[in-house]
């Protein structure tokens, strides 16, 4: 007999938007989705979709898989996501961004902001006055016609191992460098004196003593670039910063501390000061890793805005609309207190997880931060029938029993666990497989982290020693599970 060949070929979802203002999500298999006219948000989902922004201010997400996106008239934002996307602005001031994979990007006529993200991208900005955007190397940057800017860097310079040969393999490449129109801003706080320009068969080739072979400017002469082809950031601001963020260390119960800037005009600073390890008098530097606090607490946010976004909560709710009330009835204000005040840390529910009687738990017992407490378990032992601190909206206080509370509210009005929304809503739409807090005790390679309970100066416990993924659901750090 002969085998035959079947061919299955899954059909797409497509949609449609109106003239109105439309916030249309893919399906599970591939989507075409037209936002047509008004100001559209239009986001794919785990498939290779085409998405297409139309007319309007649209804003346009791919999510994970290799997608299409078009923004179409008006001044539209185009997010890739995972995958190896294309990504064309079309018309008007837009702004892409590629995110992860190798992405192709266009930025059509208009003025327009175009950065690659992560992997292997290829970058037009076509006509108009375009800023193009490679941090961390590898792209093929062309600016089509009109005066662009290409930003290079992202504070350090590179330190991948490179090949003995002259010319070396550049880090980044601009394919139609107009001498007396373009501008090279450079994010690696250098001046012009530092740089090293060499003419190659392929055009100017920049870098410094530390690092050749930095930027190739194709079919550029050396003696062509001038001090004005450049923009720098300006040191004396750096050395302002690192002033400031050792000055703030005296203020702090602290023993270091590293700190990131990123300025209106895309440089970013990074600096250190103090000690990374307490015990052994080790420095903090900037490349230090460390484990740090509240990190889900900006996923509950999201998730939370997202569903109100969709219309199946609103921000003005209340807690006793959501919550039941073996919960509300022991908790002050609850019929007055909304999902904004929860966000917005303005509800004035008491602090208990900085309460004397939790505190006084965790210095007579350390062990219980990595206990693995339940929401419920938690705010039964130490947060309900408490005074509150103050009445809701009148006053702030940053309070981790807001976002507990969110928590329960998640679950509530989506009829699942926390975790599954944050996978549905942020993890897998962004492909952020990398995302995660491992199980087991921090790694190696990261410096440890100090708590002082009690605000004596003394530092009662040291995170390093803690099972991270235990850790984000006792009460120390990411309360909101």
């Amino acid at each position: 007999s002969v085998a035959q060949l079947q061919t299955v070929v899954e059909a797409p979802d497509i949609q449609f938007g109106t003239n109105r203002n439309d916030t249309l999500y893919g399906l599970d298999g591939i989507d075409i989705i037209f936002g047509r006219g008004g100001e559209d948000i239009v986001a794919g989902n785990g498939s290779a979709d085409f998405l297409s922004g139309d007319r309007g201010d649209d804003w346009l997400n791919g999510g994970a898989n290799s997608d299409f996106l078009l923004g179409g008239a008006g001044n539209d934002q185009l997010i890739g996501g995972s995958g190896d996307d294309l990504l064309l602005g079309a018309n008007g001031d837009d702004t892409l961004k590629g995110q992860a994979g190798n992405d192709d990007l266009w930025g059509g006529s208009g003025n327009d902001l175009l950065g690659g993200g992560s992997g292997r991208d290829t970058v037009h900005g076509g006509s108009g006055d375009d800023v193009l955007i490679d941090t961390d190397g590898g792209d093929r940057l062309t600016g089509g016609n009109g005066n662009d800017e290409f930003r290079l860097g992202n504070g350090r310079l590179p330190d991948t191992p490179k090949i003995t040969i002259f010319p070396p393999p550049p880090d980044f490449t601009i394919t139609d460098f107009k001498v007396g129109q373009d501008i090279l801003n450079f994010n690696f706080w250098l001046s012009f004196d530092d740089l090293i320009i060499d003419d190659t068969e392929a055009g100017a080739m920049i870098g410094v003593e530390a690092r050749i072979g930095l930027v190739l400017l194709e079919g550029v002469e050396a003696a062509d670039l001038t001090q004005d082809s450049f923009r720098f950031a300006d040191p004396k601001f750096a050395d302002a910063l690192q002033t400031t963020l050792a000055e703030s260390l005296k203020d702090e119960n602290s023993p270091g501390s590293i700190a990131a800037v990123i300025t209106e005009d895309g440089y970013l600073w990074t600096g250190a000061t103090g000690l990374a390890v307490a015990e052994n008098n080790t420095p903090a530097t900037a490349e230090d890793r460390f484990p740090i606090a509240s990190i889900t607490k900006p996923f509950t946010a999201v998730v939370t805005m997202q569903l109100a976004e969709e219309g199946i909560l609103s921000l003005e709710d209340t807690m006793v609309q959501w919550l039941p009330k073996t919960v509300t009835s022991q908790i002050p204000n609850s019929e007055e207190i909304t999902i904004r005040q929860l966000l917005s840390h303005t509800s004035g529910i008491n602090s208990f997880i900085m309460s004397d009687g939790y505190l006084q738990s965790l210095i007579a017992d350390p062990s219980l931060i990595f206990q693995d407490w339940t929401t419920e378990d938690l705010l039964a032992k130490y947060g309900y029938d408490k005074e509150a601190d103050f009445a809701p909206g009148t006053g702030v206080t940053y309070n981790s029993a807001n976002y507990l509370l969110l928590g329960l509210i998640i679950e509530s009005t989506t009829d699942s666990i926390l975790e599954s929304q944050f996978h549905d809503l942020i993890i897998d739409p962004l492909g952020l497989d990398n995302t995660f807090i491992p199980g087991g005790e921090v790694p190696a390679d990261y410096q440890p982290g100090y708590i002082d309970v009690d605000g004596d100066g003394v530092f009662d416990l040291n995170a390093g020693e803690a099972d991270l993924d235990r850790f984000g659901g006792a009460g120390g750090f990411n309360l909101e599970r």
